[in-house]
């Protein structure tokens, strides 16, 4: 057993007493290098950026003047799909009758 070798991660296959380096399967975001890092800040805003996107269009729905089941339709677009239920619903979404004009 070489020095380091002993914290390294290490998976054991059923009783055979295999066992295999987990780091070398992990993609390469788990093993904690600086990629990874810029990736989960990157994907937090985004994540953060579409959840503020969704608030707004729940606001939106529910104070429109459309019917109580095009609200819950729209609504549950929004919440089973965020990010293509949000395009949907910008895209196609009821409209006020002011931007119609």
């Amino acid at each position: 057993m070489e020095p380091g070798e002993r914290n390294r991660p290490t998976i054991r296959i059923g009783g055979t007493g295999i066992t295999r380096d987990a780091s070398k399967d992990a993609p390469k975001g788990l093993t904690g290098g600086k990629e990874s890092k810029m990736g989960i800040e990157i994907t937090g805003i985004g994540g953060f950026i579409l959840l503020v996107l969704n608030v707004w269009a729940f606001v939106s729905i529910i104070g429109s003047k459309n019917s109580t089941g095009s609200k819950v339709l729209w609504c549950l677009l929004v919440l089973i799909l965020p990010l293509l239920g949000f395009i949907i619903w910008l895209i196609a979404g009821p409209r006020s009758a002011s931007s119609r004009a």
